[in-house]
């Protein structure tokens, strides 16, 4: 009865915070002019983009989207490198993804996540259909105050720009969210592949 009422809460709240970016501008990245529009696979953009990059340079920007029963962030930064490579088999990309990786196990060892489990580790393909890899991928399981979450972390080079996508939401929403999961993806990977082509 008690997770039923987490569950129920952590909805809502989400929902709320859904409405609340109803009304979002859209936000271009200077360097990449990648432009994140209002709505992306069915979730909100809140407002505005965090800006790390004043207070910590390399550390760039993210934005959010919000949806009923998933989160999704997007960070766009070059942690001080000139050149970011785009191809997975680099290893500076390569590197960077086990130290993601390790940055989400380490908030399971200060006691941020409970029962985390790291499901899977390899390339991913954005595209419906597409067979052909275009960021490295992990997913996760953990709860957090005993509600049961998976997690998907997603990144790529773009532009000399190391492209993070960490994806969020309700293990029991499973089926909804995973497929807002792939449209949100390819829906930014078309934004992505548009700046490319020009």
């Amino acid at each position: 009865m008690l997770k039923t009422i987490q569950r129920c809460c952590l909805a809502a709240t989400m929902v709320l915070l859904t409405i609340q970016s109803v009304h979002a501008e859209p936000y271009q990245h200077p360097d990449t002019g990648i432009e994140f529009p209002d709505r992306l696979g069915g979730l909100r953009k809140g407002p505005g983009a965090a800006d790390y990059e004043a207070q910590n340079p390399g550390l760039g920007v993210s934005v959010r989207y919000e949806g009923p029963w998933e989160k999704a962030d997007v960070y766009l930064y070059t942690l001080g490198l000139s050149t970011v490579p785009s191809n997975l088999q680099d290893p500076v990309l390569k590197d960077h993804f086990q130290e993601t990786i390790r940055e989400v196990a380490h908030f399971a060892e200060n006691g941020l996540y409970e029962d985390f489990n790291i499901i899977s580790t390899g390339e991913a393909a954005w595209q419906p259909g597409s067979t052909i890899p275009v960021s490295l991928h992990a997913s996760f399981a953990f709860s957090q105050e005993g509600i049961e979450l998976l997690s998907h972390l997603y990144l790529r080079g773009f532009q000399n720009h190391f492209l993070k996508v960490r994806f969020t939401y309700l293990k029991e929403a499973n089926v909804f969210a995973g497929a807002s999961l792939h449209t949100f993806l390819a829906e930014l990977g078309k934004i992505l592949d548009n700046l490319e082509d020009d």
